[in-house]
Formats: C-alpha cells, sequence, structure tokens
C-alpha cells in the first residue's frame, strides 16, 4: 500500500478488518489512527480463534473490543467495548458478535464526529498473545460439537414431529438511534 496516497486522504479513520500485520507510517496516515474490532476481553488472559475459547470453556458471554492500534502491536488504545451471548458453536459465537460490533463501531463513529470521543483520555492496554488452540482442546471441542448438533437435530425433530418450540428471548439495551444517525461527514 502507498501510505502517502492514503494520507493524502485526509481520512479520520482507517479501520482494520484484516489480521495482517501493519507497520510502519501508516499509523499516522489518518487523524485518529488506525482501529480494529478484536474479540478480546482485557481482564482475562486469553486471546485466539474468535469463539472458540468462549464455547470450549462454556463462558457465558463473548467480547468484542474495540481497539486503536499500536505501532508496537503489544500494546492498544481500548476505545469501548461490548460483551454478546455466547452460542451453541464458535461460527454462530462469532457471527453474533461480530454483527453486534458493528453497532458498538458506529456508536463510537458517531461519538467522534459528536466531539464526545476523546481518545487521549483513555489508557493504553497490552493485547495478549494469540493462543493456538491444542490438539486436545480441539478434540474436546468437536465433541461438545456433535453433541449440540445432536441436541439441535432433536429439537428440530422434536418441534416437527410434535409441535414443540424452544422459548428463547434475547434483550437489547441502546442509547440513541444508531439506524438513523447520519454517516455523511464521516469519510
Amino acid at each position: 500500500y502507498d501510505t502517502d496516497k492514503i494520507k493524502n486522504l485526509n481520512l479520520d479513520v482507517i479501520v482494520n478488518v484484516d489480521f495482517n500485520k501493519i507497520e510502519g507510517k501508516l499509523f499516522s496516515a489518518a487523524k485518529y489512527g488506525i482501529w480494529q474490532l478484536m474479540t478480546v476481553d482485557f481482564s482475562s488472559d486469553r486471546r485466539g480463534p474468535s469463539g472458540f475459547w468462549e464455547v470450549l470453556l462454556q463462558q457465558e458471554n463473548i467480547f468484542i473490543s474495540l481497539v486503536q492500534q499500536c505501532p508496537n502491536r503489544t500494546t492498544g488504545i481500548l476505545i469501548d467495548s461490548a460483551v454478546f451471548n455466547r452460542e451453541w458453536s464458535m461460527v454462530q459465537t462469532t457471527r453474533i458478535a461480530f454483527e453486534g460490533a458493528v453497532s458498538l463501531l458506529l456508536k463510537n463513529f458517531k461519538n467522534l464526529a459528536d466531539g464526545t470521543l476523546h481518545l487521549s483520555n483513555k489508557s493504553l492496554k497490552p493485547i495478549q498473545e494469540y493462543q493456538y488452540p491444542s490438539l486436545g482442546n480441539v478434540l474436546q471441542y468437536i465433541i461438545k460439537f456433535n453433541v449440540q448438533l445432536g441436541t439441535k437435530i432433536f429439537e428440530k425433530l422434536g418441534s416437527i414431529i410434535f409441535g414443540l418450540r424452544q422459548e428463547k428471548w434475547s434483550l437489547f439495551l441502546g442509547k440513541g438511534s444508531f439506524l438513523e444517525a447520519d454517516l455523511s461527514g464521516y469519510k
């Protein structure tokens, strides 16, 4: 990528939606730096495949953090975070968390445009090393996944044959309407 070309665009924020390593002058190419959504809970010591550890360890929630990346890659500025319910598989958990994280990103874009987001007040947080699961962890996950898949199939058959319905509900809390937010002022 041509950093000078990017800098000439006078961007407010660059959103990193990839996991490639970013180096050099790109960190200063946007006014407010490079932001990334990460599945990391800064109060825990584990980071790895999105949704994997949450499902394997049967944690109730998955944390999504909006982080301003720093050039050293071992720290980041925690801008905001959100918590989402864990689902039965890592794919479902990740899908729901990142779909919900879009509102987290839009909320902070709006706060940035309104002048209510002050990154200088935020503190540096250590970003945990990516922890790859061991073969034992993967086998454990596969067993749990297949048990859950069997349960889902049984529930579906119960619904079709006997008309049973699994009762589930979700509660979403928020302030303002991100669906009506004016994004025309963002670059």
